[in-house]
This record gives structure tokens, sequence and C-alpha cells, in this order.
């Protein structure tokens, strides 16, 4: 995550009392934001797909990847 747009989310996690975020981004930048959240213990709502690897469609790894990026966003949940 770029530095400062990580600055900035943390200052509005401070001063704003940030408790859940909304997460509509393009489905390649969802899991950046969701990390973060869920390292900040931030409730999430998060548009679909969960992530987006490129060629998750038509290449098999790559679309097993979605379910690796769900392992370890459960991971971090869990913490």
């Amino acid at each position: 995550m770029d530095r400062e747009l990580l600055l900035e989310l943390n200052r509005c996690l401070k001063e704003d009392e940030v408790s859940g975020i909304i997460i509509a981004t393009e489905p390649k930048a969802h899991k950046i934001y969701a990390i973060w959240a869920l390292e900040h213990n931030v409730d999430i709502l998060m548009d679909k797909p969960l992530t987006s690897p490129m060629g998750s469609c038509t290449d098999m790894d790559a679309a097993n990847r979605i379910y690796a990026d769900y392992l370890e966003l459960e991971n971090l949940l869990e913490k």
C-alpha cells in the first residue's frame, strides 16, 4: 500500500474513530484494504469478488489464488 495512503487511513482511524469500512474498489485492490482493516480491528463490508488475480477466469493456478487470499484474510480475522 502506498505510504501516503497508509498514513491517511491511519489518521482517519485515529481522528474520526472509524469502526468500519466499505471496500468497493477495483477488486484487485480489495485485499490490501482488507488486510489494513483486519490489522486495525476495523469491521469490513466488501464488494465481491474478494480478490481478482489476473487470469483467474482461465488459469486454474490464478483461480486458486482467490482461495489462498481468502485463507490469508481468514487467518488475520482470527487473530
